[in-house]
């Protein structure tokens, strides 16, 4: 199957900009309430030598009639099959937030990845203390959301769009903040945790803590900003994952 192939008929894969000759590939997962096209610039402007795709979580963009998923569990078993139509190259996995925790799962359930980029996450046993996000009342569930910066606070301004994004992302902090850990085994693979240096939903600590989950080497990288630095830092980002990747 081509590269193309791969793009077209996957469910849950997004490759906007096919590249035959990359050496790797950087599957990336989403933040709460996120969608693949978050990751549609990424794809044009990481180094050649590296592919992307990103995931398309159900109940948003393409898939808005799809029923939510708030299990990553769950949720990997439906997509683990179709990374398996990538495995001629290398692959390596990076996961912002709530996309963190389903990197993470799927390192674990699927093996075999080259390299775990995760951001702006604390390790999972580390997460106490933080105030939950959720609320029953969306007007304060959007605020909780604007509140850690990003182009979140943009969208979630237009009434329409508002409605229309809500459902996904109350679904997606249950699942993020209901993860559980339940793997025994730690990964081998090298991981990177990346932080912003002004995120309230992070501590330095705790997202060092990720170094307890692999065998294999480990990073930790910090950029100025919230806990939406990677808009911001976009550039300097995806050269030091493209270096990791291929240095």
């Amino acid at each position: 199957m081509t590269e193309q192939g791969i793009a077209r008929r996957s469910t849950w894969l997004r490759c906007y900009f096919p590249r035959p000759d990359a050496g790797l590939r950087l599957v990336c997962f989403p933040h709460a309430g996120g969608s693949a096209p978050f990751f549609r610039a990424w794809q044009q402007e990481i180094s050649e030598s590296v592919e992307v795709h990103a995931v398309a979580y159900p109940g948003r963009a393409e898939r808005f009639t799809e029923p939510l998923v708030e299990d990553a569990p769950a949720m990997v078993a439906e997509f683990a099959g179709e990374l398996e139509a990538l495995r001629d190259k290398p692959i390596a996995l990076f996961g912002h937030s709530m996309g963190a925790f389903i990197a993470y799962e799927t390192a674990q359930t699927v093996g075999g990845i080259a390299h775990l980029f995760l951001s702006g996450a604390n390790a999972p046993h580390l997460r106490s203390g933080f105030p939950s996000l959720l609320h029953p009342e969306d007007e304060v569930l959007v605020r909780n959301i604007t509140s850690l910066g990003g182009s979140a606070s943009e969208i979630l301004a237009d009434p329409e769009i508002r409605e229309l994004v809500v459902p996904a992302l109350r679904s997606d902090l249950r699942l993020a903040e209901g993860y559980v850990d339940e793997h025994s085994g730690k990964l081998s693979c090298p991981i990177t945790a990346l932080l912003g240096t002004d995120d309230d939903r992070t501590r330095l600590d705790s997202v060092r803590g990720w170094a307890e989950y692999t065998t294999g080497p480990f990073a930790l990288r910090e950029y100025q900003g919230d806990h939406f630095y990677l808009e911001e830092h976009r550039a300097d980002l995806l050269t030091e994952l493209a270096g990791t990747l291929t240095g």
